[in-house]
């Protein structure tokens, strides 16, 4: 038996090679179930067309996010909230 459950993660490629070829066969008998998938594409792209593209951080800000979280990482509890007294550089890889 093919679930709902089962047709979204079709949609959203995440099921086992074996489940996944048995929810294509159901799809392939069943005109319904076949509807049922494209109004689920349909409505996930509707939703990334209104959440607007998404640009991954710049690399230099990522690279400032590593370098801090290491140091903070480093810190005993004491030292989070002193001041640092070193001058800390960061320059983006390249």
């Amino acid at each position: 038996m093919i679930s709902e459950q089962d047709l979204h993660a079709y949609v959203d490629e995440r099921l086992a090679p074996a489940r996944r070829r048995a929810v294509e066969t159901h799809l392939a008998q069943n005109d319904e179930a076949r509807a049922i998938v494209e109004s689920y594409r349909a409505q996930n792209k509707a939703m990334r067309i209104l959440a607007g593209p998404t640009d991954p951080l710049p690399e230099a800000i990522r690279h400032l996010c590593l370098a801090l979280t290491l140091r903070i990482t480093q810190l005993s509890p004491d030292e989070w909230n002193k001041p640092s007294t070193k001058k800390v550089s960061v320059s983006p890889r390249r």
